[in-house]
């Protein structure tokens, strides 16, 4: 299944899978998992999103958020903060603030999560 799409400024495409992250560059699709990544807490990408240093954000699963540098070496997990450790979109303003969507069984909520 397919859960995010994204397009980035460079004309990368990013798709959020039950099977992990996939980008595809116009020419090669690689696939980002549990098993390129062991540090990744699930293999459902929800959400993606790019900053302006190429890092790349994923809201994975029911376990908060994943950050990945330019590489796609592994960074860090976090599940601080959040109402709900489920991202369903991820956005980054230009002054730097990730913001996250989440939907809880409580209801929706906003939540600006961090500043690059």
């Amino acid at each position: 299944s397919v859960y995010y799409i994204l397009v980035d400024n460079s004309n990368v495409k990013w798709f959020g899978t039950s099977l992990g992250l996939v980008k595809y560059d116009g020419t090669n699709f690689t696939t980002i998992n549990q098993t390129t990544i062991p540090e990744l807490k699930s293999n459902y990408i929800n959400a993606v999103a790019v900053d302006l240093d190429n890092n790349v954000w994923l809201g994975v699963g029911s376990n908060g958020i994943t950050k990945l540098s330019s590489t796609l070496a592994w960074i860090e997990n976090d599940t601080a903060g959040f109402c709900d450790k489920t991202i369903r979109d991820i956005k980054i303003d230009s002054k730097g603030f990730v913001w996250t969507g989440q939907h809880t069984i409580y209801g929706s909520k906003i939540v600006r999560y961090y500043k690059i």
